[in-house]
């Protein structure tokens, strides 16, 4: 028996590694995790078991900027060649694709090159040239993988050797090295081959009840084992639903509204002269939009609790706490609902939600 999860290196194999128009160029990439792949890669296998390879990381984007321009200007060229009319319609996205990388090259966070400390004779034979590739291209698809593992997006690039002598005037490369350039920066979410990125496939139709489209760094874990596991854990998953409740049933939204509640105190305006200075039917409207503006950022942030709850079902190792998490999140379903319908029943009104708890959502979502 192996001790490798098979499902999970099968998954990783199976999908995309090679990414152009599904990178986030505004999130950085640390030199740590780069150098955690490049770690990775140093494993491949390699002619003779000579370590003859070498990596090096480029992120400084005023030497990035003044390569780029060369890069580009073979890219174009070589890509504007291909580009005829009877290209078939797959070819011309992957030559779309390729542009697109070409003009934002720049824009990476990082670039990668894998190199080597020695260059094949002009006759070498094709089996010296086998094998002098061969010792590279391996360490560069470990690279990769590693990469996917991490969330990274990588695009490998081959048009180095065309301009090495401006590269190497510029990066202090060694001419004798021979290059294969690797850009690689965060992608952010899984993005499995056969489906494509949601801001890709939605219509005009789906954006006018989208609000935000976020990606979050969610590790999930599966667990195959059903064996109950904590019975506390399983206690409360079996109380929830026992007493579970219903906002419909459970809440009489019939009976008559309270009048609006003052509290003057609570918001230091009891003595504050503009208050002071309203009439009855002022002060009675400002509390109504002070009320609608409170319990509308408490039904936002139920909103918050529910995303992160739903998160919890794929992050909770054990088979109870999924099943906890999942009533978990029902149960802020429910918040949500509650909220909305008494600020839309008895409010009549509903406000954004607040700079201020949008900046804590993210950054517990994300």
């Amino acid at each position: 028996m192996t001790d490798i999860d098979i499902a999970a290196a099968d998954h990783l194999l199976m999908t995309t590694k090679q990414v152009r128009k599904r990178m986030d160029f505004s999130r950085p990439v640390p030199r740590e995790l780069l150098l955690d792949c490049i770690e990775v890669a140093s494993r491949a296998p390699m002619g003779g078991n000579l370590e003859r390879n070498r990596w090096m990381v480029i992120d400084d984007k005023e030497v990035m900027a003044k390569i780029a321009p060369f890069y580009q200007s073979i890219g174009r060229a070589y890509l504007g060649a291909n580009q005829t009319g009877n290209v078939a319609e797959r070819q011309a996205k992957v030559i779309d694709s390729a542009m697109y990388l070409v003009d934002h090259i720049a824009d990476a966070p990082a670039w990668v090159i894998a190199m080597r400390l020695d260059r094949l004779p002009v006759d070498a034979s094709n089996a010296s040239i086998s094998g002098y590739q061969g010792s590279v291209i391996p360490g560069v698809w470990s690279f990769q993988l590693a990469a996917r593992a991490r969330g990274l997006g990588s695009a490998n690039e081959g048009t180095g050797h065309f301009y090495k002598q401006r590269l190497t005037a510029l990066s202090n490369i060694p001419l004798t090295i021979f290059l294969v350039w690797l850009v690689a920066r965060y992608a952010g979410a899984d993005y499995p081959s056969e489906n494509p990125d949601l801001v890709d496939v939605l219509t005009s139709a789906d954006v006018d009840h989208v609000a935000e489209i976020f990606q979050t760094p969610l590790t999930g874990s599966y667990n195959w084992d059903y064996t109950i596991q904590d019975d506390r854990i399983k206690k409360l998953y079996d109380l929830g639903k026992q007493l579970n409740w219903d906002p419909e049933m459970d809440i009489d939204w019939d009976r008559p509204w309270p009048a609006e509640q003052r509290a003057p105190e609570m918001m230091n305006l009891h003595d504050y002269e503009p208050y002071l200075a309203m009439d009855e039917k002022t002060k009675d409207e400002f509390w109504l939009h002070m009320n609608a503006w409170s319990l509308s950022q408490f039904l936002h942030g139920e909103q918050g609790a529910l995303l992160v709850a739903s998160q919890l079902c794929s992050c909770a190792p054990t088979f109870n706490a999924k099943l906890y998490a999942a009533s978990q999140t029902f149960d802020e379903a429910r918040h949500v609902e509650v909220f909305n319908k008494y600020l839309q029943q008895r409010i009549g009104m509903m406000y954004p939600i607040n700079t201020h708890l949008k900046s804590i959502i993210d950054k517990i979502l994300t």
